[in-house]
């Protein structure tokens, strides 16, 4: 609904969908898009972070290095790696997405953030989260029922992420994999196959 509201010509338009996406499909945590402040930007993607395969003409997959996560400090120098696959019969590609908005914004320079503000610095989470309830009000029209605007935040894409996955019966072993968790038992939330039994049927 907030994609169909959106004006992708307009550039935070674009920048805002692309995130929204990117955060869903990868299921990386918010940090790495936008920072609790501008001194804590360490995990956040800059462009030398992203590579587009086979080209960046035509990407049918993005590879993202994420260099520090919330589990893996920089300085162990153990970077974690999310793929993002091209969907091209949706509506809004995550590939498509990502690739226009890398074309539009790349500066020249490789360690300026991906997702940032007109003055160069990263997205504060603060105005991450305001932009993101503006866009869920206006787009609640579209939507069957009452949305209740303060249950979601920018982990919720995440959380939405690894839910999916968990539905479609992805294992918790390969779910922490995916969500880099320190260990699988974080993953079991989102998981069908919480016990032996489960398991072998």
């Amino acid at each position: 609904a907030m994609s169909l509201d959106a004006d992708l010509s307009n550039a935070s338009d674009l920048r805002d969908i692309c995130m929204y996406h990117m955060l869903f499909y990868a299921g990386v945590r918010i940090g790495h898009v936008a920072p609790p402040s501008t001194a804590m930007a360490e995990h956040t993607i800059r462009f030398e972070d992203v590579y587009f395969e086979p080209s960046i003409a035509a990407p049918t997959l993005v590879y993202v290095c994420l260099r520090s996560t919330k589990t893996r400090p920089r300085a162990s120098a153990l970077p974690f790696w999310v793929a993002i696959n091209a969907q091209p019969q949706l509506p809004f590609c995550p590939v498509a997405l990502l690739r226009e908005h890398f074309v539009r914004t790349w500066s020249g320079r490789p360690s300026d953030f991906v997702f940032r503000t007109p003055a160069g610095n990263p997205l504060p989470r603060s105005t991450f989260t305001s932009i993101l309830r503006a866009r869920l009000q206006h787009a609640a029209r579209r939507l069957p029922g009452t949305l209740n605007l303060k249950k979601y935040s920018g982990v919720s894409f995440r959380k939405g992420c690894l839910s999916t996955l968990g539905a479609l019966n992805v294992p918790a072993h390969r779910l922490a994999d995916q969500a880099d968790h320190a260990n699988v038992a974080s993953s079991r939330g989102y998981c069908v196959d919480t016990s032996p039994g489960q398991q072998q049927q």
